[in-house]
């Protein structure tokens, strides 16, 4: 990860996941990329879409983790993140298996955020 992407907003962050998961199954469809288009800013997407494509599968994941912890996101903020990534994958109706097996990742990964948050109040 290079120094200029150590200030993400959490629009910027969540841009960029739901960018990810619309390419869980290795391309965005125009329904997908619609639906985040109308969550955030234009700019943004643009600049977090052209920050995703430069990234590898892990770069993409160590940067979410990064900037969750940063941004200090509640369990609340990661649950409303977690349902808009689930109707992302549910706009364009094919639930594939990849776009399954990132949603079960995402969870995972969600829910140990979630219990060090615990640990933490």
């Amino acid at each position: 990860m290079n120094a200029t992407n150590n200030n993400w907003t959490k629009e910027e962050l969540k841009t960029y996941i739901l960018i990810y998961s619309a390419n869980a199954d290795l391309s965005a469809s125009q329904e997908e990329i619609t639906l985040i288009k109308s969550k955030v800013d234009a700019g943004v997407y643009e600049k977090m879409n052209k920050e995703f494509a430069k990234d590898n599968d892990y770069q993409a994941l160590q940067k979410m983790l990064k900037f969750i912890e940063n941004l200090g996101y509640s369990n609340e903020e990661i649950d409303a993140l977690y349902a808009e990534i689930n109707e992302l994958f549910l706009t364009d109706n094919d639930f594939d298996i990849m776009e399954q097996n990132l949603g079960m990742g995402l969870k995972r990964l969600f829910g140990m955020i979630k219990a060090d948050n615990e640990k933490q109040e």
